[in-house]
């Protein structure tokens, strides 16, 4: 209970399980102190419990299909009329007359849009052609009006047949990395204070990506693979000479120089200081080493592995995303919550803020700030799926999509017109 565990043997007045169902006393233990209650009991009215505990709501959103949005003002989600397929927007306190804000092309492909968050803003895209290889993806900002820009977010990726490009922004700097066709080499270009340089090539057909025993992954999603800690851009590729495991790179952009950091990096992540060792301003590097967390300390070169829930206070998690390794950027107890990320083709388990998840494979994952959470775990593509949001108990099967912003986090529920939110502070 709470994340204690509880000896009925020692327990004055013990707890009950009958029929699946447990009871607990009613002792001021329990309702008071864990459960954070206050509670009456009167011959006239029974018993009668006050509780400000957060819960989650059910929202019917009216002619909901898709996914849905939310900038903590309205939600954003997809919608039919009849042939027609419509993005809505419902203000959050009068969700039963959403107003069209988008309808999808005729020539379009697919007749949904996905939803994605930056900075703050509220963006969605979709696909026009007549089909995956031939079609090509547009985004759209909503601005707080409801009108719609084509202003793209912070973290951003366009893929064409063969040719894909990226624009990732942090820390005062611009970076832009394009894949010219499917056996290219990734060229990179990046803006500090208005100044742009082109990054002199490595040695060979260096490609964002991953690989790893053969198994080898260049999404068109390729900012996946690129982090920026201060003056610095990190990215992971592969040589396609050589065809060995991908490498950790970095570009200094004081310099204009890159170079090749640690070999056998599949997944990272980089940030500054560890918790009571070395300097706030040391850079650290998690990453993937062939199923292994190791840890890299770029000041000195130290080279370790950490072992699951170690002294460092690591966290690792199953989900997808070919053994990324993400952050929840937040201290607890003191020590940094690192999550290791797993793909379809690995099992594992881990936790975080808690939470445990065993054995769980193809999932995926939403997080924003220092939130994050998890959906679509399944032991396979057959079983049913759910939300786990860590350091809760809100937990739901059937999930199809899921979003946060800020604090708030909605899922929609599979076959059904429903989507349920959560107030995660």
């Amino acid at each position: 209970m709470n994340g204690k565990k509880i000896d009925n043997s020692k327990e004055e007045y013990p707890l009950l399980t009958f029929r699946n169902v447990t009871y607990f006393p009613l002792t001021w233990h329990f309702a008071a102190e864990e459960f954070g209650w206050e509670y009456l009991f009167d011959g006239e009215n029974g018993l009668s419990i006050a509780s400000d505990n957060k819960h989650a709501e059910t929202l019917h959103l009216p002619n909901i299909a898709g996914s849905v949005a939310t900038d903590g003002k309205y939600y954003y989600y997809n919608g039919d009329i009849g042939d027609k397929h419509v993005v809505y927007r419902a203000s959050v306190t009068d969700i039963k007359n959403p107003e069209i804000i988008f309808e999808y092309p005729d020539s379009g492909m697919m007749r949904r849009v996905n939803f994605v968050e930056s900075e703050g803003d509220i963006y969605f895209y979709y696909f026009l052609g007549s089909s995956p290889v031939m079609s090509r993806r547009y985004v759209r900002k909503i601005q707080p009006d409801g009108t719609l820009t084509e202003e793209k977010p912070a973290y951003y990726s366009y893929y064409a047949h063969g040719y894909s490009e990226c624009y990732v922004r942090g820390n005062g700097i611009d970076l832009k990395a394009v894949n010219p066709y499917f056996d290219s080499r990734t060229e990179f270009i990046y803006t500090v204070d208005g100044i742009t340089t082109e990054v002199e090539p490595l040695p060979g057909r260096i490609r964002l990506g991953v690989r790893r025993n053969v198994m080898k992954d260049y999404s068109s999603f390729i900012e996946n693979y690129i982090k920026i800690n201060g003056e610095k851009i990190y990215f992971t590729a592969t040589d396609l000479d050589t065809e060995e495991d991908s490498a950790l790179y970095v570009i200094d952009t004081k310099t204009g120089k890159s170079e090749k950091l640690l070999d056998g990096v599949y997944g990272f992540h980089v940030y500054n200081g560890w918790v009571n060792e070395l300097s706030k301003e040391s850079t650290m590097i998690i990453y993937d080493n062939n199923g292994t967390l190791m840890r890299y300390t770029e000041c000195n070169g130290d080279v370790r592995q950490i072992e699951k829930e170690s002294e460092e206070g690591l966290a690792l998690i199953t989900a997808t995303g070919g053994y990324n390794i993400t952050a929840v950027q937040r201290t607890l107890d003191g020590k940094r919550t690192v999550v290791k990320v797993f793909d379809c083709y690995a099992s594992g388990f881990g936790s975080v803020k808690g939470t445990i998840f065993e054995t769980a494979t193809g999932a995926n994952y939403v997080k924003s700030e220092d939130k994050l959470c998890v959906y679509t775990i399944a032991e396979s593509p057959n079983d049913e799926v759910r939300i786990v949001v860590p350091g809760s108990y809100y937990s739901s099967y059937v999930v199809e999509s899921a979003f946060i912003y800020k604090d708030i986090l909605i899922y929609k529920l599979c076959n059904e017109d429903k989507v349920v939110r959560v107030d995660l502070n």
